[in-house]
């Protein structure tokens, strides 16, 4: 869509908003990179630095995780793909909320490949979620029980969602 609004969590290094760019031949509105890990935000940030002005000025990119709250957490970072918050963590990470992220604007497409932490995330994103029905791309296999609890929550918090289930193996 030209008038996307997209939301990426664990944006990582930039390969979903390169993708993105490229699939949507560098159409959109705004575009939202949320990645926790320190190392994968500053090649991120390098990547988005590189984009011509008008598109980069329509990135928004942010050195936290979305979550079911704003705060403060640890981040057990692995300097690559994979980090993920735990108690066990020694990087402190700051967490927000998707809703807050977006605001009035609301998003037309949510993409989480967090670690674990979707389910926290796609809670953080509830108004989101119930108001503006963006289509969403949620990873379900970090945790065993993610296969039925994430497309459970996301038809709690709007019934009207039809949820396919896709493997990338």
């Amino acid at each position: 869509k030209e008038d996307e609004i997209f939301v990426d969590c664990g944006a990582f290094n930039g390969i979903s908003l390169k993708m993105f760019l490229q699939v949507n031949n560098y159409q959109f509105k705004k575009y939202y990179a949320v990645e926790p890990d320190l190392n994968n935000y500053k090649v991120l940030e390098n990547y988005i630095m590189s984009l011509p002005g008008p598109i980069k000025d329509k990135i928004e990119y942010m050195n936290v995780a979305a979550y079911n709250r704003n705060g403060i957490d640890m981040l057990y970072s692995l300097e690559g793909p994979g980090s993920f918050i735990a108690d066990i963590g020694r990087q402190e990470v700051r967490t927000v909320k998707i809703d807050d992220i977006v605001d009035d604007q609301g998003a037309t497409f949510i993409k989480m490949n967090i670690e674990g932490s979707e389910l926290q995330a796609l809670r953080g994103a509830q108004q989101t979620i119930r108001k503006f029905k963006p289509r969403l791309a949620i990873a379900g296999y970090h945790k065993t029980g993610d296969l039925w609890d994430v497309p459970s929550l996301i038809l709690s918090l709007n019934p009207s969602y039809n949820v396919f289930l896709r493997s990338y193996m």
